[in-house]
């Protein structure tokens, strides 16, 4: 929650945030943020904690600011930060009108799922008014993505508008955005993307270790269980050799037979 809102109150000469504002055709930066967790002790020496290293760091800042109107201390200090917490399960805490968008991190792919859909139906999302959905799951295994990807716009209404990756810690990160898409026409309107389809159009090296990596790891499985893959691993795999712009790792794929 609090790195959110930090991120949102920097958009004044930050490119990437812009962009992305200009992508989704208007300029919509958090005004609220609300953060949650299952237990108040978790609250407390997670976000709490953090927000008080914000506020000491910020005080800080503006001891030291040389009074400039932009900067980022004296945007950002004269004013309580608008955070808060609250304790309980998922989204469970949030009221209707709430949150316009939902930030979910530091978990797997099927805890997001739990929490985002409930009966595998959008009810909760629909009662908050949920928007737009960044995600960052900890197990980004094509197999898992896959599942993610699949529930959001297949079975939701939901389209992929941004992804980037990061390495950190020897494990990679996806971060990936999706918006509602309002009308049930207009993601008719909008093929399904795959896992990466952002990070192919950026020729980012970071994903093309993290594909070199995965089909590495999968033809180990394939050979081990005798020629044969989870499907959603399979349909990633077809998806690398097949899709425009992914030449350079066809030949990686040599071994698998669909």
């Amino acid at each position: 929650a609090c790195m959110a809102w930090v991120v949102s109150e920097q958009h004044d000469g930050n490119k990437e945030n812009q962009q992305y504002a200009d992508d989704l055709h208007e300029q919509r930066f958090f005004s609220k943020v609300i953060g949650a967790d299952m237990s108040s002790n978790a609250l407390e020496n997670g976000g709490l904690a953090s927000l008080k290293k914000m506020e000491e760091t910020m005080s800080q800042m503006k001891h030291n600011d040389d009074g400039g109107k932009n900067s980022f201390a004296s945007v950002t200090t004269t004013r309580p930060l608008p955070i808060e917490f609250r304790c309980g399960s998922g989204l469970e805490p949030l009221h209707p009108g709430d949150a316009d968008a939902i930030i979910l991190a530091g978990m797997g792919v099927h805890t997001m799922l739990d929490i985002l859909f409930q009966d595998d139906h959008d009810a909760r999302l629909n009662a908050i008014q949920t928007n737009y959905i960044f995600l960052q799951p900890t197990n980004s295994r094509p197999q898992n993505t896959m599942t993610l990807y699949d529930r959001l716009q297949q079975n939701g209404d939901w389209i992929l508008k941004e992804e980037n990756i990061v390495f950190l810690g020897g494990r990679w990160y996806i971060n990936m955005a999706f918006e509602r898409c309002k009308h049930n026409d207009r993601r008719q309107s909008h093929s399904y993307s795959f896992p990466g389809h952002h990070l192919v159009k950026h020729d980012c090296d970071a994903y093309d270790a993290y594909v070199k990596h995965h089909v590495q790891w999968l033809q180990k499985d394939y050979e081990r269980s005798k020629d044969s893959l989870e499907e959603e691993d399979r349909r990633w795999l077809e998806y690398i050799v097949s899709s425009e712009g992914n030449e350079r790792w066809k030949s990686l794929v040599s071994w698998y037979r669909a």
